[in-house]
C-alpha cells in the first residue's frame, strides 16, 4: 500500500498542514521527495506522518453518518439530522458546512460545466430547508455526497479543496482573511520606485510594481521613454485601457477655456476621478512628458482616503456615521463640448461591508451638486465633510511630489485621493499624458502574479466597494 507515494500537492497542502505557507508547483502531482521540498522544514514526527499518510488513492470508512479517511487526516460527521456536515482536519481544526451550501457547491457535471467552471444549478428547484445529506464518503480529492432534496435524490461531489480554511465561513477564518486584505499605509515613507525597462521585460519586476500599488496604493515607474504612447504600453501590460468620457488617453496641460479644471493652472484639491459615475475608474497612470524648470508650483499631492476614514471613525464617530449614511450628489453636466455629457450619481462618502469594514471612500467636493437629503441631515453632513477635509490635509499619509520628465505615477484612484498645487508656467510647460486600467483587471493580474511569483497572499482591498 505504501510502495509508491504520489499525492496531490493541493490536497497535501490543505489537509496535512493547512497552516504551513506552501508554494504549489504547476504540476498537479508531486513525488514525495518534491513534496517535502514544497512543504519546507517540518518536525521529524510530521515527516513520519507525511510519509505514512501518502496513498495512491484515498480510502474511507462509513459508519452511521460518520466518514473517516483511513489515513485519519480528515474526519466528516453528519450532524443536525443531515442539515450540516462537521469536518475535523489534521491537528483538530474543525469547520462546519450547511447541507444547502454543499449542494450549491456541487461539482458534478450536472451542476457545474467542466469546461467553463460555471454553475448549472437551477436554484428555484431546490428548497433549502428540505436539503439533507444522507450519505457521504471520500473518494480521491472529492467528498462524494448524496443529498435528499425532499422530492428527489441527488448524488454529487464537492472538492476537498473547497472545504479548506480559505472557504469555510467560521468567524476566525473570516477575520484571518480580512486581516490579510488590509491595506498598508506609506505614512511618511517615500513612494516605491520601479524601472520601466525591468517591468516591461520581466514578470517578476512587474509583480513587484503591482504589489507596491496593491499594498500602498501608489508607485512610480522611472526611466520611461519620452513618447506619447509610453503610458498606453505601460497600462496595457496589465490590461486593456478603461475608457472614460475624456477618451482612451487624456492630456494634462494648461489650455484656454478648459473643459476640466485639471486642464488649467489653478490649484486642485484632493478628489476621486470620475466620481460622478456608478464605478469611478480604477488605476490611474500619469506619465510626465514635460515639466520645465521655469514652471513654479504644480507639485502633485496624494493622501490615503482609507487611512483618513479610519482616523475619522476613531476620533469623530458621529461624523463618520454621517458620511456613511448621508449621500451627496455628484454631477458632471457639460453640454457645450464635442462629447456632451449629463451625469449625476448619489451615494455616501464612505461605504461599509457587512462586517462594518470600510470598503469604499469617494471624495470630490469639486464635483458636488446641490445636496438632496432630508432637512435634518444638511448641517450634520457639512460639518462631517468639513472635519474629514481637515483630516485629509493633516494626515501622515499626505504626500507631495514633483514629477520629473520620464516618470509615470501609477495610483489607485479608488483609494488615493490626488490633486495638485497651482502653478505659473513662466514660459515653460507642464505636460502629463494619462489613462486608466479597470480595478477588476488590475486585481486579477496582481493576484495571478502573486500566485506565480510571490507567496500566494490575497490581494489587498482595492477600495471599489467589493465586500470581500
Amino acid at each position: 500500500m505504501f510502495s509508491r507515494s504520489v499525492i496531490s500537492a493541493r490536497v497535501l497542502r490543505r489537509l496535512f498542514f493547512p497552516r504551513h505557507p506552501v508554494k504549489i508547483s504547476t504540476s498537479s502531482q508531486l513525488s514525495m521527495s518534491r513534496v517535502l521540498q514544497h512543504v519546507g522544514p517540518l518536525h521529524r514526527c510530521e515527516r513520519r506522518c507525511l510519509y505514512v499518510s501518502a496513498f495512491l488513492g484515498r480510502k474511507t470508512m462509513m459508519n452511521m453518518g460518520h466518514c473517516q479517511s483511513m489515513d485519519e487526516n480528515i474526519d466528516i460527521t453528519v450532524i443536525d439530522n443531515g442539515h450540516m456536515l462537521e469536518v475535523t482536519w489534521n491537528g483538530g481544526f474543525q469547520s462546519r458546512f450547511h447541507s444547502i451550501w454543499l449542494r450549491h457547491n456541487c461539482h458534478c457535471p450536472a451542476c457545474k460545466q467542466p469546461t467553463s467552471g460555471q454553475g448549472l444549478i437551477e436554484v428555484s428547484t431546490i428548497e433549502p430547508s428540505k436539503v439533507r445529506v444522507t450519505n457521504v464518503h471520500i473518494e480521491g480529492d472529492f467528498v462524494e455526497i448524496e443529498w435528499d432534496e425532499g422530492t428527489r435524490i441527488h448524488q454529487g461531489r464537492v472538492p476537498i479543496d473547497l472545504l479548506q480554511r480559505d472557504h469555510c465561513y467560521l468567524a476566525d477564518t473570516r477575520r484571518q482573511q480580512s486581516n490579510e486584505r488590509k491595506m498598508k499605509y506609506l505614512e511618511g515613507r517615500e513612494i516605491p520606485r520601479h524601472s520601466y525597462a525591468e517591468i516591461m521585460t520581466s514578470e517578476r519586476h512587474m509583480h513587484r510594481w503591482l504589489s507596491s500599488v496593491n499594498d500602498y496604493g501608489i508607485a512610480l515607474v522611472t526611466d520611461c521613454p519620452y513618447d506619447e504612447n509610453t503610458v498606453v504600453q505601460l497600462a496595457e501590460s496589465i490590461a486593456p485601457i478603461q475608457i472614460g468620457i475624456y477618451g482612451k488617453t487624456y492630456n494634462i496641460k494648461s489650455v484656454v477655456n478648459p473643459i476640466n479644471i485639471a486642464y488649467s493652472s489653478v490649484p486642485l484639491g484632493f478628489h476621486t476621478d470620475y466620481i460622478y459615475i456608478e464605478a469611478p475608474l480604477g488605476v490611474a497612470f500619469l506619465h510626465c512628458l514635460r515639466f520645465d524648470h521655469e514652471v513654479e508650483g504644480g507639485e502633485s499631492i496624494y493622501v490615503d482616503a482609507f487611512a483618513v476614514a479610519e482616523e475619522l471613525r476613531a476620533k469623530f464617530p458621529q461624523h463618520f456615521d454621517t458620511l456613511v449614511r448621508v449621500p451627496p450628489t455628484y454631477s458632471k453636466v457639460h453640454v457645450d463640448r464635442d462629447y456632451p455629457v449629463y451625469m449625476k450619481y448619489q451615494y455616501p462618502t464612505i461605504t461599509l461591508n457587512h462586517e462594518q469594514e470600510i470598503i469604499g471612500v469617494r471624495w470630490g467636493p469639486y464635483f458636488e451638486g446641490p445636496l438632496q437629503v432630508a432637512e435634518e441631515d444638511v448641517m450634520p453632513y457639512y460639518e462631517a465633510q468639513h472635519t474629514f477635509a481637515k483630516l485629509l490635509e493633516e494626515s501622515s499619509t499626505r504626500l507631495k511630489y514633483r514629477l520629473q520628465p520620464g516618470e509615470c505615477v501609477t495610483f489607485n484612484n479608488r483609494r488615493l485621493l490626488h490633486g495638485r498645487e497651482g502653478f505659473v508656467l513662466n514660459g515653460g510647460m507642464r505636460y502629463f499624458k494619462g489613462c486608466y486600467v479597470s480595478s477588476d483587471e488590475f486585481q486579477s493580474k496582481c493576484q495571478l502574479l502573486e500566485i506565480k511569483h510571490g507567496e500566494g497572499k490575497l490581494a489587498k482591498r482595492f477600495g471599489n466597494c467589493n465586500y470581500l
